[in-house]
């Protein structure tokens, strides 16, 4: 397999208004595409031509922005900002040079003729979606299998989805994480997939609760994991998914430990 390992720096909010912490995002990418072998891809929000324009000089490859819908739907699931806007950020990650991250919600009360307009959007803006295996919480602790969690069911969709759209729009990110706390096995669910995979998110945890953790410190089984990923031959992205690896260690061992991520 030849898998380029990614870094991925999200930030929550509507943009980024505080230019300390855009310039310290920014250096951080300088920092890490310079010090190491990885890609990065940020989250950042609604950003500007010229952030955009920084981000690239800093080393950034990758700028994230969710489509989520239909553009007739949008507004029932988002209110703090429109669909156009939307539109216009990716056309502004397009223009700096940048790739597009994008990703889409199914079990929104969306419907079929929602699922089948976003295609069209996303050929318009030569974006490709990926659908994610999610969860949903129940009692006592206990997570079940939510939308795109039935690997048959997202398979068929993709399928169709591109078939209507007439090119590949349409993919699958696969949260190993999602795939422990339903108690599926990941090797299987991989093979599903197959070729549809396009983006990783590698976390562990305990079959219970949602940790985001380092592999190997939770309960999954990442020898089948790695095979499930040579059985269909993926040469993607590895994005590990870890940001309550620190939680985990006293202070002074934090370097060593983004170290080995």
């Amino acid at each position: 397999m030849c898998i380029r390992d990614s870094f991925g720096i999200v930030t929550s909010g509507r943009g980024q208004s505080d230019p300390a912490q855009f310039a310290s995002i920014v250096e951080a990418v300088k920092r890490i595409t310079e010090e190491t072998k990885l890609s990065v891809c940020c989250s950042l929000g609604l950003l500007t031509e010229e952030q955009l324009k920084e981000l690239k000089a800093a080393g950034c490859q990758r700028i994230h922005c969710n489509l989520e819908t239909a553009k007739r739907h949008f507004p029932s699931i988002c209110t703090t900002h429109t669909y156009e806007e939307k539109e216009a950020h990716i056309r502004r990650i397009q223009q700096a040079g940048l790739e597009v991250c994008s990703g889409g919600i199914f079990g929104l009360g969306e419907t079929d003729e929602d699922r089948i307009d976003m295609a069209f959007a996303l050929r318009e803006h030569h974006v490709v979606v990926c659908l994610e295996n999610m969860f949903t919480g129940g009692t006592e602790g206990m997570r079940y299998a939510a939308v795109c969690s039935d690997f048959h069911q997202a398979a068929e969709w993709i399928d169709r989805l591109n078939d209507i759209a007439g090119e590949e729009l349409f993919g699958f990110c696969f949260d190993a994480g999602h795939c422990l706390l339903t108690g599926q096995n990941m090797r299987y669910s991989l093979n599903v997939i197959g070729k549809r995979l396009k983006v990783l998110h590698i976390n562990d945890n305990d079959g219970h609760t949602d940790w985001h953790v380092a592999p190997y410190m939770g309960v999954g089984n990442w020898e089948a994991f790695i095979d499930g990923l040579r059985d269909i031959g993926y040469d993607g992205d590895l994005s590990f998914e870890t940001f309550n690896v620190l939680n985990r260690y006293p202070e002074p061992m934090w370097r060593t430990a983004l170290q080995l991520l």
